[in-house]
């Protein structure tokens, strides 16, 4: 939906005026009228529309509370804020984790769903515990790697 929001916008380095922020807020509703022109999407437009309505009513494009936002436009919203604060913007540096994770628990209730900011911070350390490890596997796998006949022979279209 930010397709349909200008660069001047998207790229701004100062605060946005009222008018821009408006502006902002037409891109959930700009993302579903794109998506709803193509019939396998149908099943994400209520993720796309409504991923900016806040737990406490606050949010938009609609203002609607709790569980009238479906339960997967909530887990994107803290998704989709969590990409926002650890990216680089042009207004502003990525944030360090503690602080995101800091700011996702602050806003539980209000911002967003509880049980899903809960659910979310525990599984995202799983996540990095889990690609920690991964990582670990790769950097010995790559030591010990000495020759292509090393590696084992996957066949092609396998899923492996």
């Amino acid at each position: 939906g930010k397709i349909g929001v200008p660069d001047r916008i998207l790229h701004k380095h100062e605060k946005l005026t009222d008018e821009e922020f408006r502006i902002i807020q037409e891109h959930p509703v700009t993302g579903k009228r794109i998506l709803e022109r193509i019939g396998r999407f149908a099943q994400y437009l209520p993720i796309v529309e409504l991923h900016h309505e806040n737990h406490d009513g606050s949010g938009y494009p609609h203002g609607l509370k709790g569980e009238e936002i479906p339960l997967a436009a909530r887990i994107v919203h803290v998704a989709d804020a969590y990409d926002a604060m650890t990216s680089d913007r042009p207004y502003r540096q990525r944030m360090p984790e503690e602080k995101v994770r800091r700011i996702l628990r602050e806003c539980a209730g209000t911002q967003f769903d509880p049980v899903v900011t809960e659910v979310f911070l525990n599984i995202r350390m799983e996540v990095l515990t889990a690609i920690s490890v991964d990582l670990e596997k790769l950097s010995d796998a790559i030591t010990v790697y000495q020759e292509p006949a090393d590696l084992p022979v996957v066949p092609r279209g396998t899923g492996e």
